[in-house]
């Protein structure tokens, strides 16, 4: 089990930034920014979008962003609104709320959408999302139900509750 300073191990920063110079990378449940400022470290040429509905996480987001050097478009609102609003993406890379900020049933329903939705915006022949599963199971499920497939797991500890790290692919 793994317990990074962040949800996301260390080799995952290349899929987190996207291998491309030019790569769009979308969080769309944003909180404080932190995948986003990572990734933007990892790839500095990278197009970075964050979007919350919480105006006061895109708020400490973008003063994060600021202090970090790191240039990210930040959008407030629902993602599944914010989806229309965007392009298509290279990679999601998000850690969605989970049962503790979240209802447990709100969770999976969201795991659900974000899982349809990426299957739309990510770019053909490349995109992917890499993402914290709330139920890992199930979204394998629904990401192959959608026509994704899921390229590699692992399992972190998140403070107190485990989940799983998954990289889904178009």
């Amino acid at each position: 089990m793994v317990r990074p300073d962040g949800p996301f191990p260390g080799e995952y920063g290349g899929t987190r930034a996207g291998e491309s110079a030019q790569a769009v990378v979308w969080d769309p449940f944003c909180g404080a920014g932190t995948e986003l400022i990572e990734a933007g470290m990892l790839n500095p040429r990278a197009r970075l979008i964050g979007s919350d509905m919480d105006p006061r996480a895109i708020e400490a987001a973008s003063h994060n962003a600021r202090r970090a050097g790191v240039k990210v478009e930040w959008l407030t609102g629902d993602f599944r609104k914010v989806a229309g609003q965007i392009g298509p993406v290279d990679v999601i890379l998000t850690n969605p709320p989970l049962g503790r900020r979240v209802a447990a049933g709100e969770a999976l329903d969201l795991a659900d959408e974000l899982i349809a939705i990426a299957a739309r915006k990510l770019t053909p022949g490349k995109g992917r999302m890499v993402w914290v599963a709330p139920d890992a199971g199930r979204a394998a499920v629904t990401a192959h139900r959608a026509g994704l497939k899921v390229a590699a797991t692992r399992r972190v500890d998140l403070g107190g509750f485990d989940g799983e790290i998954q990289v889904l692919v178009v």
